[in-house]
């Protein structure tokens, strides 16, 4: 005789539900996204680029670069923060992510981050 198990429900996972899982770090999302994206000119040269005797930053394929004649990038959730380049999105959204760590239904920082965007 065949027996019958209760199936468990499935939770399907809606869009909603992805973003409301950021909601404790959000705030702090758009600030290092600016941060990583304004800053990494200097930390690259912090570094000593990719040979560790500094490098042409500006030449590499991660970084945006302002056409002459247009105006810098501004970075809205660092105020007053303007620059000719910046970090690719498609480069800095990996760099980013990286700094999250997921705690049952939510997200939150593997890391401290300051305000001031020091770990």
């Amino acid at each position: 005789m065949l027996s019958i198990v209760p199936c468990q429900r499935i939770r399907r996972t809606t869009e909603a539900d992805r973003y409301r899982r950021l909601t404790p770090v959000l705030r702090d999302i758009l600030h290092l996204h600016d941060l990583i994206a304004s800053d990494s000119e200097r930390q690259w040269q912090e570094m000593g680029g990719a040979s560790g005797t500094g490098g042409k930053y500006g030449s590499l394929e991660m970084v945006e670069s302002i056409k002459p004649g247009r105006p810098k990038f501004e970075f809205p959730f660092l105020e007053g923060v303007k620059s000719e380049k910046r970090f690719r999105r498609p480069a800095l959204y990996p760099v980013l992510a990286s700094f999250r760590q997921r705690d049952g239904e939510l997200h939150r920082w593997s890391r401290r981050i300051g305000r001031d965007g020091r770990l």
